[in-house]
């Protein structure tokens, strides 16, 4: 076991061998007890024991002057099989164990095996501090790298000091007066060799070591394994000092000036020398050498920024003016500020860099034209271009300025003339030959061939310009060549492959550092998750991308602003969806971006139909006019749901089929699920062809859109078709946990063009009791009498048909039987009257002349709908469906409360009651159990808590809850559940388990 000081070696196997039969040897014991026991092992040993363990401590400290270190090695080298050798040392071994570890007879423990975990810190703390402010316990481990004696340092610290200057404390661990400053001067690097302590400072000045030489390699390493040096691996090795070392060095002189300049030019000179530029720009800027940084980004700086090392250029941009006033220098600074989104200054160092003339030259031109594009002000990126000067055409930065041409004719909608330049783009890259030309030209060729519709040329276009990008070494390039991959698969159809490229997109473009790139990539992100029903990420994703595009200042604002109205369109919050989709209108609307303007026209179309069919229509056909192949089909189907709205089913029918058309040519599955939802509903019976709905409901599984699978079923069940109650409850339940007001007003599409053909009536039994006609509940007065509530509440909770003798028992216990017969008679009429509501027919209240019942075809009953679903998740739990989980969310979420909870002590239903607590509790447990098995720690946690909010003397809850947190690492609050069921089982006079944390490390899910 090797680490050094601090690193916990003695404590953990003097706690380990507490248990075992073990022989100690420490400091100042090694001449006195080694050799004897060299010369004869068995003495240690008593006659009949088993196996011996021989911990010699402070390896480091044995004496080579006395041949100790050849007995400890004689130690290890002849130890009969019954004794195990444990070595202790703050340094390497002093003689090798090659010929044992090849026999797989040494086992080795080092610095990185003994930090103290965030799962163990956060259990000290909470059991000591306290974790105040939130998130004490991972900044404790960020600033000790979990070195046990910095992490028991700055608990000891901060024992007398308020919350809210602990942050302070971390600051000064290993400030000079501080006793772990001390530590480390004294135990740590005063126990080094001089060549470790030059390393370490080595270290301390340039921040990290790469690609050393073999002897500084090997010393690297044995540093790392003692705990002073943590090593990353990645493309190269990488070495830097641990976090309390780095600290501790930044209030040290670790180098004198000259030794440090002499440091970083050796250090700049060999990252250039292995094709580094960025970290050799840093280290001949720390060096101020001044005219190498500016020879190098002149050469280099082009590179540097397409690499995603902007940053590097821009620290250098610092420099004395006298070495940047060069127009090469200029525009590599100006692309620098542009991809790290500081706009104004990018223009100010192009128009540096052009000597403020009007015409540009192509390189220059494409750069500040791609800064008039990343703005969203497609004018000005063609007045750009416009004034660019194009020689032969035949570089790399032709081809650009050409590729960006096409490209933004491309958004304005001028697809001719984007060929045009498209088509002399392409020439140009093939004359440059350079793979950063041909990545631009792909790209424009794959924007165009989506529009056609052409997939597969599209898709092979993509991956093209990806390939092009990589082997250009172009970051910045491949972040958009993945946006814009994504934004294709969001429109073809498959918002899998557009979340899988987004995520893509968004790590490249933070390694970037350019926000342009980020806003859009969470932009498309959110429209994938919005497609797969994840509602929450999505708002998440497009707050982000809002307040992205506003620091920024570009029009391309509106493209989130779109999504944003699309997920509050799927809501049912109108209002909200409206704003947004005007305030992109107002945003797009100057220079024209076809794809803002269109998705927002969309939208408000399928808004507005709410409310008003004439402007809906409007919109719809300016959305159609567009005549953009992107949008082709959401615009068609948005025109069909218009026109059903308005009883269009002609026009309806047709949008369907021309939007069916065009989906099966771009195999847009979603598209055609919606199309064919729209041609069912538009035809003049859609309950004869309700069929074709399954259809739609696999093509959304397939592709992952749960929110639109779950419309299609209640859509379908509003039809009349054969939907079973569970899988419409499951489907409803779906909606509202995402967040989706399913009976609210809504905008243009499936739930606002299909009734529903179900009862208008729905009885809330589970909480308290409550009638709902027709969407509004019906107010305590309209009953007239406090019998007809009771008289709904006992066919409710009986379910099946009472006879009127029984009701009458029940109703009036003590009344001449005539009398209440005709008080029943009354209230029947008074019970028919509420529920009806003014219709002169039907109803759901039934009789036969001998019993009373309800008719469930006529009527909804929450506590019905409960039991039915629940039994359908626990089924499927039970045979481990794929869909287990969610039919037991559903049901846990649909039991609202206990059965008539504002009248408990009526006699009525008491079995009813138990058999609804017990089932909940069923669902709670499987649902909880199951989460568990999925890893999912909090939800877990949520419903075992609401077991017990049910019942607090709950054992099994209890020691489920325990394990699960046990498991997670939670110890501090693993600990205190643990005081509460000790607690409870006390009140019961139950002996509980008398360490549930330990018995149930592996309590089963």
């Amino acid at each position: 076991m090797t680490g050094a000081a601090g690193w916990g070696k003695t404590s953990a196997v003097a706690e380990w061998a507490e248990s075992r039969q073990a022989v100690w040897v420490g400091a100042g014991e090694h001449d006195r007890l080694l050799r004897p026991i060299a010369g004869d092992p068995a003495r240690l040993r008593r006659p009949g024991a088993g196996e011996l363990f021989l911990v010699v401590d402070d390896v480091q400290a044995v004496s080579a002057e006395n041949d100790s270190v050849a007995v400890l090695e004689t130690i290890c080298q002849n130890a009969p099989d019954w004794l195990h050798v444990l070595l202790l040392s703050r340094a390497e071994l002093p003689f090798s164990l090659a010929r044992l570890r090849g026999r797989g007879m040494v086992a080795e423990i080092d610095a990185t095996h003994l930090a103290v975990r965030p799962a163990e810190i956060h259990a000290l703390v909470q059991a000591t501090v306290g974790d105040d402010p939130p998130g004490l316990a991972a900044l404790i481990h960020q600033c000790t790298a979990g070195w046990p004696v910095a992490v028991r340092a700055v608990v000891e610290m901060m024992r007398d000091v308020a919350p809210g200057q602990r942050a302070a404390v971390l600051r000064r661990l290993t400030a000079p007066g501080e006793r772990f400053h001390g530590f480390l001067t004294e135990e740590v690097l005063g126990q080094e060799s001089p060549a470790a302590r030059a390393t370490l400072r080595r270290l301390a000045v340039l921040g990290e070591i790469r690609t050393p030489g073999p002897e500084q390699e090997r010393l690297l390493t044995e540093l790392t394994r003692r705990g002073l040096v943590a090593r990353a691996v990645g493309d190269a090795l990488r070495w830097s000092l641990i976090r309390p070392l780095a600290h501790y060095f930044s209030h040290e002189a670790v180098l004198s000036t000259r030794e440090r300049v002499e440091l970083h030019l050796e250090a700049g000179r060999r990252y250039l020398s292995e094709g580094a530029p960025a970290d050799a720009l840093r280290h001949l800027a720390s060096a101020g050498a001044h005219s190498a940084c500016a020879a190098l980004l002149v050469e280099h700086g082009d590179a540097l920024v397409v690499s995603g090392h902007g940053d590097a250029v821009l620290e250098a941009a610092g420099l004395p003016t006298e070495f940047l006033d060069d127009p090469r220098i200029h525009q590599v600074v100006g692309e620098a500020q542009r991809t790290a989104g500081h706009w104004a200054a990018a223009m100010e160092s192009f128009r540096r860099a052009s000597r403020f003339h009007e015409e540009l030259d192509a390189a220059l031109g494409w750069r500040i034209g791609m800064l008039a594009f990343t703005q969203g002000e497609f004018g000005n990126t063609l007045d750009v271009l416009g004034r660019t000067r194009l020689g032969d055409e035949d570089t790399q930065d032709e081809a650009r300025a050409l590729a960006l041409l096409a490209t933004t004719c491309r958004m304005v909608g001028e697809t001719a003339r984007a060929r045009q330049a498209m088509a002399r783009a392409e020439a140009a890259a093939v004359r440059s030959g350079t793979p950063g030309a041909r990545a631009a030209i792909h790209q424009v060729l794959a924007m165009l061939a989506a529009a056609e519709p052409d997939r597969r040329e599209a898709d092979v276009q993509c991956l093209n310009a990806l390939h092009s990008a990589q082997a250009a070494g172009d970051l910045l390039q491949v972040g958009w060549i993945r946006v814009c991959h994504a934004f294709h698969a969001c429109d073809m159809g498959s918002p899998r492959q557009a979340l899988a490229e987004a995520k893509l997109a968004l790590r490249t473009s933070e390694q970037c550092g350019c926000p342009f790139l980020t806003g859009h990539a969470h932009t498309v992100r959110a429209r994938a998750y919005l497609s797969l029903g994840a509602l929450d990420e999505a708002a998440a994703d497009l707050g982000t991308a809002v307040d992205t595009f506003q620091r920024l200042g570009s029009r391309f604002l509106a493209w989130p602003l779109c999504v944003l109205g699309d997920l509050h369109r799927t809501r049912g919050q109108l209002v909200r969806a409206t704003a947004d989709y005007e305030e992109a209108l107002v945003v797009a609307q100057p220079h024209h971006d076809l794809f803002a303007l269109g998705h927002a026209l969309i939208g408000l179309a399928r808004v507005r139909a709410a409310d008003d069919l004439a402007a809906a229509r409007t919109l719809a056909d300016r959305a159609l006019g567009m005549r953009e192949g992107l949008l082709e089909i959401p615009a068609r189907l948005t025109s069909g749901w218009v026109a059903l709205l308005a009883q269009d089913r002609e026009r309806a029918a047709a949008d369907a089929s021309r939007a069916a058309k065009a989906a099966r040519l771009r195999r847009d599955g979603p598209g055609l699920a919606e199309a064919i939802t729209l041609g069912v509903l538009a035809s003049a019976d859609p309950a004869a062809r309700a069929d074709l709905l399954d259809e739609a409901v696999d093509l959304w599984h397939e592709h992952g859109c749960r929110l639109e699978e779950a419309v299609t079923r209640v859509v379908a069940a509003r039809v009349g078709a054969p939907v079973p109650d569970a899988d419409v409850c499951l489907a409803e339940e779906t909606l509202r946990a995402a967040g989706v007001d399913i009976g609210g007003r809504r905008a243009a599409g499936p739930l606002a063009a299909s009734r529903p053909s179900g009862p208008a009536v729905f009885i809330r039994a589970l909480g308290a009791f409550q009638v709902v006609v027709d969407g509004t509940p019906v107010p305590k007065t309209a009953w007239q009498s406090r019998k007809a509530r009771d008289l709904l509440k006992i066919l409710v909770t009986r379910r099946r048909p009472v006879p009127r003798e029984q009701l009458m028992e029940l109703l009036w216990p003590e009344a001449d039987p005539v009398k209440a017969g005709n008080r029943l008679s009354v209230l029947l009429s008074l019970v028919r009257d509420v529920l009806r509501q003014g219709q002169s027919a039907g109803g759901p209240l039934a009789s036969d002349g001998g019993a009373v019942w309800l008719d469930r075809s006529r009527v909804r009953v929450d506590l019905e709908e409960f039991l039915t679903g629940a039994e359908a998740a626990l089924r499927a739990d039970r045979a481990g469906q794929a869909d287990a989980t969610a039919r037991l969310t559903a049901a846990a979420a649909a039991c609202t409360g206990e059965v008539l909870e504002d009248e408990p002590y009526q006699e009525w239903a008491p079995l009813l009651a138990e058999e609804v607590r017990a089932t909940h509790f069923a669902v709670l447990r499987a649902l909880a159990s199951r989460l568990r098995q999925a890893g999912d720690v909090d939800g877990a946690v949520r419903y075992t808590l609401r077991l017990l909010a049910k019942d607090v003397y709950d054992e099994e809850a209890y020691l489920m809850l325990i394990a699960t947190l046990r498991d997670a690492g939670r110890l501090g609050e693993a600990r205190r559940y643990e005081r509460i069921y000790h607690a409870r089982m006390k009140e019961m006079g139950i002996a509980p388990h008398s360490s549930p944390l330990g018995r149930l490390r592996s309590y089963p899910a």
